[in-house]
């Protein structure tokens, strides 16, 4: 979704070939209702953009059609730029009503049963790079052309694992702008195969998850109150959105909290478009300016929660009414309980009460340093 400008925003994208990084004349950009076409270096420049996030769509003959997502720039004299790089199609396979097989170059296999088809059509599986696609790395990314088409009783994708058999294996198909996604569960056979289902064409199949003894597992640490105790109310259909704020805190690493937390959420079952997703802050104060301007610029209307712990609720609350939006606190992770008049109770040292003083004295000076720079 596109906000109305807030200054005249730029954005220019390269389109290039995937396989050599040469460029692509001729290829067809959108944004919104906006569209031109790549000149002899592949350039596409677009002004009058709203500012903050969008999606360019790209494509081109011969080309499997990619959908990214990007930031625009305010500033006329330093637009920003991004490569778009499309993948060539592979070569198309006529396949009827009687069915048949079509097989990428890396050996993925989409088996069309009989009857699958309601007449003739040129199919081809086309293997992807995951540099556009936000497959993790490593994933089998294939895209299954034309778009529209449609498989009943469904065809089989195969992917040539050599995995132990009965080895579980996660799938997940998501169209090409990101908007929706699938998720399958599968299982390697005895040949060490994983066969899945496909019911259409629209969107590329990858395998995000392969399960074994060796699997790593996301680990969620005292903080992820602030996220699970929303999740009743999504399915609840209380919350309509989840709006992840969190880059990474890192000065010298560049690992983004909110993009595995994102890749959770969809695993259990949140739609990718009910999932919004801020990774530029580094603190409490970024974001609340970040995530503010994100709900602007969506134009979202309604009433806003804010999931923090509780003692971080105060200075989290404060940064973001200096931002003007006005949110409800829900704070989580309470350190405090009911008190218990007992001699267990009220004579017991516990050492992690010292711990919890290191979170109040943390909040205080946050608290504090935050108003001096006027923060909140």
């Amino acid at each position: 979704t596109q906000s109305s400008l807030t200054g005249p925003a730029t954005f220019e994208a390269r389109v290039i070939n995937a396989l050599d990084g040469s460029a692509i004349p001729g290829a067809t950009a959108t944004i919104g209702t906006i569209t031109k076409t790549s000149n002899g270096l592949g350039r596409v420049n677009f002004a009058d953009l709203p500012t903050g996030q969008i999606v360019i769509r790209v494509s081109s003959d011969g080309f499997v059609p990619e959908a990214v997502q990007a930031l625009t720039n305010k500033s006329a004299l330093t637009p920003e730029r991004l490569d778009v790089a499309l993948t060539p199609q592979a070569p198309p396979v006529q396949i009827g009503v009687g069915g048949g097989t079509v097989t990428s170059a890396s050996g993925v296999q989409l088996i069309v049963p009989p009857g699958s088809l309601s007449g003739d059509f040129p199919i081809s599986l086309t293997d992807l790079s995951a540099a556009n696609s936000g497959a993790l790395s490593g994933a089998p990314l294939v895209d299954i052309g034309p778009a529209g088409l449609s498989f009943d009783p469904p065809a089989t994708l195969r992917f040539p694992f050599q995995l132990p058999p009965g080895t579980a294996i996660d799938f997940v198909q998501v169209d090409q702008s990101g908007a929706t996604a699938e998720i399958h569960l599968g299982m390697a056979n005895a040949f060490g195969e994983v066969d899945l289902p496909v019911h259409s064409s629209n969107g590329d199949g990858f395998v995000i998850q392969v399960y074994n003894d060796q699997q790593e597992l996301i680990e969620f640490e005292g903080s992820s109150d602030r996220f699970l105790n929303v999740l009743p109310l999504y399915f609840d259909k209380k919350v309509k959105k989840i709006l992840i704020a969190g880059g990474s805190g890192r000065l010298l690493q560049d690992e983004k909290e909110s993009h595995y937390l994102r890749d959770y959420l969809i695993k259990i079952g949140i739609k990718r478009s009910d999932i919004l997703i801020e990774d530029r802050s580094k603190n409490t104060y970024e974001n609340a300016k970040f995530s503010s301007q994100l709900i602007r610029e969506e134009k979202m209307k309604g009433h806003f929660l804010l999931s923090t712990s509780a003692t971080h609720m105060r200075r989290s609350l404060a940064c973001f009414e200096k931002q003007g939006l006005k949110v409800d606190p829900y704070s989580v992770d309470f350190f405090t309980k009911e008190r218990e008049y007992n001699p267990d109770r009220l004579f017991r040292p516990k050492v992690g009460i010292l711990k919890n003083w290191t979170a109040l004295i943390h909040e205080w000076v946050g608290f504090f340093f935050y108003k001096i720079a006027g923060y909140c």
